[in-house]
């Protein structure tokens, strides 16, 4: 996970950087960008690295944000549909490979949380680090 891949990070600052009406060729661009990002981001799950993951996910955040609030739709061309509609696919499909790695994940986490919670109503209940049984005078 080094510097040296391309993970969309110089498409982020270029397309980030346009305001306003994005024109069809800026949209196929963000979309694009999108899709390395969501590659670089499954082969990170598959490497159990949340760090480089999450930093991955914020900047892709930002991309489908900018799509979200262009003012006004761009109309594509019929091969750019074609194409959007492809990397839609591919998306959703790293997308879903994302989840068959962080999911398991977060369900550990959501175990270890709650058994903590147990823990320490037990140690409020009975007292931390004491040797006695309740009731036990």
């Amino acid at each position: 996970m080094g510097g040296d891949r391309n993970d969309g990070a110089g498409a982020i600052r270029r397309v980030t950087e346009m305001m306003g009406e994005l024109t069809p060729s800026q949209v196929m661009a963000a979309y694009e960008s999108i899709a390395v990002i969501m590659a670089s981001m499954c082969a990170a799950a598959q490497c159990a690295n949340w760090k480089h993951l999450t930093a991955l996910e914020r900047d892709c955040a930002k991309l489908v944000a900018l799509l979200q609030n262009s003012p006004v739709p761009a109309a594509l061309s019929q091969p750019q549909q074609r194409r959007k509609f492809e990397l839609l696919r591919i998306i959703l499909a790293d997308d879903a490979e994302i989840r068959r790695h962080t999911e398991p994940w977060m369900d550990n986490l959501k175990s270890l949380i709650k058994s903590t919670g147990k823990a320490r109503r037990v140690n409020q209940a009975y007292g931390a680090g004491t040797n006695r049984l309740p009731g036990a005078g």
